[in-house]
């Protein structure tokens, strides 16, 4: 609401809105920018219905009433959409991984990257309700790009020679944890003891502080998501 009253105070007025994912808290703030074109991956409206329910019971609400609070997909795209704003232009592409919907948004003439949660700086990777080799995929495409400015969807903006850095320690992370998962589950460990044998002092270190955002749970979130699919694949 702030932002949006800050784009009015300077005479701009938001006619456009791109959603990254449909994860609630990529949807929820976006009422305040008014009811201009939205923009999103051709999953998102799904993504969003089966939030419905949850949105409904923490808002007290019916689910219509839930559904009318969030701006809605008015143009979806399957895998790239270009935006031609005057002169600039941005290019949208699918990033799934965080979620199946994810979605980035590369301002071309800057090579600024808005890159949802498909790139959290911070944390660990998040893996949400995607999947974590879809999401080491996704990095990778990232890391191959020329940009020069990380716009994440949580944590601070990264610049320069650690934009690669970052995707690269996100990319390599997920592999990692699901090569010694794999190497665990092969070895018949049972599934509770995998975790313990994913150490984060081993797979996340000082790379980032253990005391913030919850991180050791977050690690331990990451590890039983990719056991989980690990294991449908053995």
């Amino acid at each position: 609401a702030a932002r949006a009253a800050c784009q009015r105070a300077r005479g701009h007025e938001p006619t456009r809105l791109i959603y990254t994912h449909g994860h609630s808290d990529h949807v929820w703030g976006a009422a305040p920018l008014g009811g201009g074109e939205v923009i999103a991956q051709e999953l998102t409206p799904g993504v969003m219905r089966r939030q419905l329910a949850a949105w409904a019971r923490g808002w007290q609400v019916s689910e219509a009433e839930a559904a009318a609070r969030v701006p809605w997909p008015t143009l979806t795209f399957s895998d790239e959409l270009r935006v031609h704003l005057g002169g600039r232009s941005l290019r949208l592409f699918r990033t799934p991984g965080h979620s199946a919907d994810g979605v980035s948004l590369l301002v071309e003439d800057c090579r600024v990257l808005v890159a949802g949660d498909c790139a959290a700086t911070g944390i660990v990777p998040a893996l949400g309700d995607g999947d974590g080799r879809t999401l080491e995929a996704s990095l990778r495409l990232l890391e191959g790009m020329d940009i020069e400015v990380l716009v994440p969807g949580h944590g601070p903006v990264v610049r320069g020679a650690d934009v690669g850095d970052w995707l690269r320690w996100g990319a390599d992370y997920l592999r990692g944890v699901r090569e010694r998962v794999r190497e665990q589950l092969r070895d018949g460990v049972p599934t509770e003891r995998v975790v313990a044998a994913v150490p984060y002092a081993e797979f996340v270190g000082d790379r980032l502080s253990r005391q913030r955002h919850g991180m050791a749970s977050r690690h331990d979130a990451a590890v039983a998501k990719i056991i989980e699919e690990e294991r449908t694949r053995l």
